[in-house]
C-alpha cells in the first residue's frame, strides 16, 4: 500500500507539471488524487478531486444541438460519473458522513446519470444500486419524503431484479442495495404510530423476495 501511495504521490508531481491545460489531463489528475485518497485517507486528496472534477465539467464547451464527440473521448457524463464517485466517499465517510447537502447532491447526479444510456449494462446496475444505497440514507437523515423515498428504492430494486446480467453479477450487485432497502422499510413499520404503510409494490420486493 505504501509504495502504490509514493507511486501514486510521485506520478501526481510529475502530471502537475504539464502547464497545458486539458479536460483529459484533469481528468487523469483528479483520479490519482482520488486513487491515493482511497489509500492513505488524505481528506485534502479527496476535496481537490472533487474541486478538480467540478473544474473539468465546467471547461466543457456548452452542446449546442447534437455536437460531435469530444477529441479527448470524454463527455459530461462521464465526468459527472466521476465526480459522483468522488462525493461518495464523502457522503459515506464512517468517521464523518457527508453533510445533508452532500447527500442531496449525490442523489441528484445519480437520478441524473440513471437517464443516461450507457453502453455497458453494468455501469447502469452499479449507478441503480448505489442510488438504493443513498436513498436509504436519505432516509436515515429524513430529508424529502420518506414514503417517496422508498417507493422510489422499491422501483429501482425491481430494475435491478430485472437487469439483463449473469447471475454472478447480479447477486453481487443485489446485496447492498437490497439489505439497505429491507432494513429501511422493517425500521419505517417499525417506527412511530401512524406510519403510512407502503404501497403494494413496497412490500414484495421489501418482504417476499428478499425472504
Amino acid at each position: 500500500m505504501r509504495r502504490r501511495g509514493f507511486f501514486l504521490s510521485t506520478y501526481l508531481v510529475i502530471i502537475t507539471q504539464v502547464h497545458t491545460y486539458t479536460c483529459l489531463r484533469c481528468f487523469v489528475l483528479e483520479w490519482a488524487r482520488l486513487l491515493r485518497h482511497d489509500l492513505l485517507k488524505q481528506q485534502d486528496d479527496l476535496e481537490q478531486s472533487i474541486l478538480g472534477f467540478t473544474e473539468a465539467i465546467l471547461s466543457l464547451p456548452l452542446p449546442r444541438g447534437t455536437p460531435p464527440p469530444p477529441p479527448h473521448g470524454l463527455d459530461i457524463a462521464e465526468l459527472l460519473y466521476s465526480l459522483t464517485f468522488a462525493i461518495h466517499f464523502r457522503v459515506f465517510a464512517p468517521k464523518s458522513p457527508g453533510s445533508p447537502e452532500d447527500v442531496t447532491c449525490y442523489i441528484t447526479h445519480l437520478r441524473y446519470l440513471l437517464r443516461r444510456r450507457w453502453h455497458r449494462v453494468d455501469l447502469t446496475v452499479h449507478v441503480t444500486a448505489t442510488l438504493v444505497r443513498a436513498l436509504a440514507l436519505q432516509v436515515d437523515l429524513e430529508l424529502g419524503d420518506v414514503n417517496e423515498n422508498i417507493e422510489e428504492m422499491a422501483d429501482l430494486c425491481d430494475a435491478l431484479l430485472n437487469a439483463d446480467i449473469s447471475i454472478e453479477s447480479l447477486l453481487e450487485s443485489l446485496t447492498l442495495p437490497i439489505v439497505a432497502f429491507a432494513r429501511t422499510v422493517g425500521v419505517r413499520l417499525d417506527g412511530l404510530p401512524g406510519s403510512r404503510i407502503p404501497s403494494e409494490k413496497v412490500i414484495p420486493i421489501g418482504a417476499y423476495r428478499i425472504s
